[in-house]
């Protein structure tokens, strides 16, 4: 499919909304992690993988997002984002009627799929749909719709979480009205008139392999923060829910502001320099939770982080469409995002065992050494693709 830009303004909502599930998915249950921990304290073996009742999203999310954009290649968009989202939002809220951490792992893992196939869908759909410029500014409000959506989901949890640790899985069911979207809006072929029902797919180049580098650190860099500000917080003496979901929403607006901002600083700014902007703000972050654990700095990391990490993924989606073509857009744009979203699995499964052995300090000086290790690796792996469009 070859548009111009999407002049139907129900295909630019749905677009927008795509990035819902995975933002929903990621935050929904941070509220409530350390009350999940605590309803388990009795069983010392399934401990260390109660983390990973969240985060096992992002291990769905590592597969779900290659296999769907190259699946989409095949049998089209809109078949995909139907059929992805209605999965989502059954293994989600499966949540609430199961037990036992393995299998809340295994469900969320299946959810996280499909939220990584959504997104993929919709970054997919906006690199044939819109001209440079248009498609930056598409994937900035992508990204601010699913900051907003994590303000909401945040807010909600923290207070079905005081009645009862399983409610906020129900939460999986608010984007099932996508799926009613992407059936009006969505055309139904993936191709352009005349164009050969599978393109000619390209190797994947060196470009490709550096790219997809950069989305794997900056995940695991980004994405620990939502899993582990509520443990710091706890740690610090604030651990009431409402509390922890107030930091996270924050952290949300802030991003959220940011993120519209994105499409305006794209005509401005490269990819690299934006990539080197958002860390630069994600360390101060970091840093000033180095320096003070009381409930104003938790507030001002909380803005800092969400400023900071907001330019990632629309930087990394951006990137993804440049380097893709039409025959292999769906599985280069899949493989960046699910190596990106899988970095919410990796951070606890390397940060875990540092953090419970030396605890919030040290912890968070690798997050922010980590951020400032990525400048280099952005300049490396976006220096092709780093001018301001037009």
């Amino acid at each position: 499919m070859t548009v111009s830009r999407p002049r139907d303004s129900g295909l630019a909502l749905t677009l927008a909304l795509t990035g819902v599930p995975a933002s929903l998915g990621v935050v929904c249950l941070s509220p409530v992690l350390p009350l999940i921990e605590a309803a388990y304290a009795g069983q010392p073996a399934v401990l260390p993988l109660v983390k990973y009742v969240s985060v096992g999203l992002g291990l769905g999310m590592v597969i779900g997002a290659p296999l769907a954009g190259a699946l989409s290649d095949r049998v089209g968009r809109r078949i995909t984002l139907i059929v992805a989202t209605i999965g989502f939002c059954l293994f989600g809220a499966a949540g609430y009627l199961l037990d036992g951490i393995p299998v809340l792992i295994a469900q969320r893992t299946l959810a996280g799929a499909c939220a990584a196939a959504i997104l993929t869908m919709g970054v997919a759909l906006m690199g044939e749909c819109c001209a440079p410029e248009r498609r930056d500014r598409l994937i900035g409000l992508n990204a601010m719709t699913s900051s907003l959506a994590a303000i909401a989901t945040v807010a909600i949890a923290g207070g079905l979480g005081t009645v009862s640790v399983k409610l906020p899985f129900l939460l999986h069911l608010l984007p099932l009205p996508l799926a009613g979207l992407a059936l009006r809006y969505v055309p139904a072929t993936a191709r352009a008139p005349g164009q050969p029902a599978r393109p000619p797919a390209e190797r994947l180049t060196a470009r490709h392999w550096s790219t997809l580098g950069l989305a794997l650190a900056s995940g695991i860099a980004i994405f620990s923060i939502p899993v582990y500000l509520p443990f710091f917080m706890r740690d610090a003496g604030l651990g009431d829910p409402r509390l922890t979901a107030t930091v996270l929403a924050a952290m949300s607006i802030c991003a959220a502001g940011c993120a519209a901002l994105f499409g305006w600083a794209r005509s401005r700014l490269s990819l690299a320099a934006a990539f080197m902007t958002c860390l630069t703000v994600l360390g101060m972050g970091c840093a000033v939770l180095l320096v003070s654990v009381q409930p104003v700095a938790f507030g001002l990391a909380a803005v800092l982080l969400g400023c900071g990490s907001s330019w990632v993924a629309p930087n990394l989606m951006s990137a993804a469409n440049l380097l893709s073509a039409a025959g292999n857009r769906g599985r280069v744009v899949g493989l960046v995002k699910g190596v990106n979203l899988s970095g919410s699995f990796l951070a606890v499964a390397l940060l875990d065992p540092l953090y419970r052995t030396m605890g919030m300090r040290p912890t968070l000086l690798v997050i922010a050494l980590l951020a400032a290790s990525l400048m280099p690796l952005a300049l490396l792996a976006l220096r092709v693709v780093s001018r301001p469009p037009g």
